[in-house]
């Protein structure tokens, strides 16, 4: 049984389950991300930017992004993600 398990597909969805512990985190995002300084060279930079958005928002208690936020890492984090789902099925085969 516990093989069967392990070979099974997933059937988890993680998107529920970022939600569920939503409230969780909530609480402890904020002083987590004040509690560093993250610092990277210009490849990082635009995640730099978005990570210290968000604690801002956080510190401050606002509840709006500014009008032009920033998303300069987006389409690298696009490519990452697709790039590690192509590896999880190539390993699947």
């Amino acid at each position: 049984m516990d093989s069967e398990l392990l070979i099974a597909p997933e059937t988890i969805d993680r998107t529920a389950e970022l939600i569920e512990q939503r409230r969780s985190l909530r609480s402890v995002i904020g002083p987590f991300l004040n509690a560093f300084e993250f610092r990277g060279a210009g490849a990082v930079q635009g995640l730099l930017d978005a990570v210290r958005l968000v604690a801002d928002i956080y510190r401050t208690g606002r509840r709006r992004l500014p009008d032009k936020p920033p998303l300069r890492f987006r389409a690298a984090v696009v490519a990452a993600v697709r790039t590690a789902r192509r590896s999880r099925r190539a390993r699947r085969l």
